[in-house]
């Protein structure tokens, strides 16, 4: 069994040792069952096989591609996550801090918090020309009174 390991290329290697590890890890967690189990291990089998047969064909580079691809992908999705939440998600926790220290509830937060600094607006004004402030028109004459009978 070992010898047959040292005969695996290094990233079928690498990626026979993570997923084994992957596995142990979901048996100890007890959040797989016995078909699942015995469904992950034949795919680790087939996967390693064919990464080994990609580097036996002198495809070594495609290998490391198959095998590294979902780490690039996770750590670039990861990272363009941040970089969106850090453009439109306010800074909410610099605001609570400020709130806090200005009313005297957080003394930890007033340490490097300029706390005169304006709170910024937590309100929407309505325009001043929206139907909801604008009064309506005044009325110069009076409707006609209904005519009398005689």
């Amino acid at each position: 069994m070992a010898s047959s390991l040292l005969k695996l290329c290094t990233p079928a290697l690498v990626y026979l040792v993570i997923s084994v590890i992957l596995l142990v890890f979901l048996i100890f967690s007890g959040s797989i069952s016995a078909l699942t189990l015995i469904m992950k291990s034949a795919l680790i089998v087939l996967w390693t096989l064919l990464l080994n047969w990609l580097c036996s064909r002198g495809l070594g580079v495609l290998s490391w591609i198959i095998v590294l691809l979902p780490v690039i992908l996770v750590v670039l999705l990861a990272s363009w996550s941040v970089d969106v939440q850090s453009r439109f998600v306010p800074s909410w926790s610099q605001t609570s801090m400020r709130n806090a220290a200005r009313v005297g509830g957080c003394s930890s937060c007033r340490e490097g918090l300029d706390t005169k600094a304006p709170a910024p607006a937590t309100t929407l004004s309505t325009p001043p020309h929206s139907p909801a402030t604008t009064p309506p028109p005044a009325t110069t004459t009076p409707p006609n009174p209904p005519a009398m009978k005689q």
